[in-house]
């Protein structure tokens, strides 16, 4: 549709404005869905790229292009979204980058630490656990999708360190076909199993 066509060349457009080092964090940016938080894309970008540019002059300059929107969750963590057309663009230039499997990667070991510092079951998560959990749930549902093709054994582990969310917070279709899908590509034997 022409509608499409104009906004995927007004994204081209902003995109062809941007310096290189903007461009490249645009393309990490694409692996996150649902809203970025700053440290966590410090924490993908060190792992996965190096930028060539500060950060923060970075996702200024994708702000001032419209390309990400600044928000906060609390009053000390910036936290970015992208509309999902921007997100699709980018992740077509990630696609074409070499560093596109480094990124994902980074992102899923990024939500992996964030799993692992939350209690784990019999224990329920406290509020705050699970209200994370909640904000982040569709990366952390990226990368299960990412390590469940790539590295089953680390998307089980995932998994299992959201079953008390799925559970409290009534996700339990999701969570019973996820970890079905994954208890099927692993091993028999194995801690993941546990």
């Amino acid at each position: 549709p022409d509608r499409q066509r104009t906004l995927r060349a007004t994204i081209a457009w902003s995109y062809d404005l941007l310096s290189e080092g903007a461009r490249r964090l645009l393309a990490a940016c694409s692996v996150f869905r649902g809203g970025i938080n700053l440290d966590i894309i410090e924490t993908v970008c060190a792992e996965a790229m190096d930028l060539g540019v500060p950060i923060l002059d970075a996702l200024a300059e994708l702000v001032d292009q419209s390309l990400l929107s600044q928000g906060s969750v609390s009053a000390t963590v910036p936290r970015y979204t992208m509309l999902e057309t921007v997100r699709e663009f980018a992740a077509e230039q990630l696609a074409e980058m070499d560093e596109a499997a480094d990124a994902r990667a980074a992102h899923a070991s990024a939500f992996r630490s964030v799993a692992d510092d939350l209690d784990r079951p019999p224990c329920w998560p406290a509020r705050a656990g699970l209200d994370l959990i909640e904000l982040e749930h569709d990366n952390f549902r990226a990368a299960l999708d990412w390590a469940q093709t790539d590295d089953p054994a680390a998307a089980l582990r995932l998994a299992n360190s959201l079953t008390a969310f799925w559970s409290a917070r009534g996700h339990f279709s999701e969570g019973r076909r996820r970890l079905g899908n994954l208890i099927e590509l692993v091993a028999t034997e194995g801690s993941e199993r546990l």
